[in-house]
C-alpha cells in the first residue's frame, strides 16, 4: 500500500524490507512462502498453517514495527485466525 518493497528493488534497505508470511508445520518457516513469485509446488491448501507478519524496518532511525498472526485454511477454503486479539495501537504519552 504505498510502501516500496525489496521484491521491486533488491538494494531496499528501510520500510518494507520483510517477506508478507511463511507456512507452520514441522518447521516454524516452510512452504508457502507468502508475497514470492508465482511457484506451483507453493500453494495454501486446506489444513495449511501460515503466518501473516508484514513489517516495516527502519534502521537508520533504529526502530521497526511487525504484527504477526497465525491463520490456517479450513475445510470450505476459508481463512481463520487462530486468536483473535486486539491491534489497537497505544503509545503513552509522556505527562500524560
Amino acid at each position: 500500500m504505498g510502501h516500496e518493497t525489496i521484491r521491486q528493488n533488491p538494494a531496499f534497505e528501510e520500510g518494507y524490507i520483510h517477506s508478507v508470511g511463511h507456512g507452520v508445520g514441522l518447521n516454524i518457516h516452510e512452504k508457502p512462502w507468502l508475497g514470492r513469485q508465482p511457484d506451483p509446488d507453493n500453494i495454501l491448501r486446506v489444513g495449511s498453517v501460515f503466518t501473516l507478519e508484514p513489517g516495516l524496518y527502519y534502521p537508520s532511525k533504529n526502530y521497526g514495527i511487525r504484527i504477526e498472526d497465525t491463520w490456517y485454511v479450513t475445510e470450505d477454503g476459508h481463512f481463520e485466525k487462530f486468536v483473535d486479539y486486539p491491534m489497537e495501537l497505544v503509545v503513552p504519552m509522556k505527562g500524560g
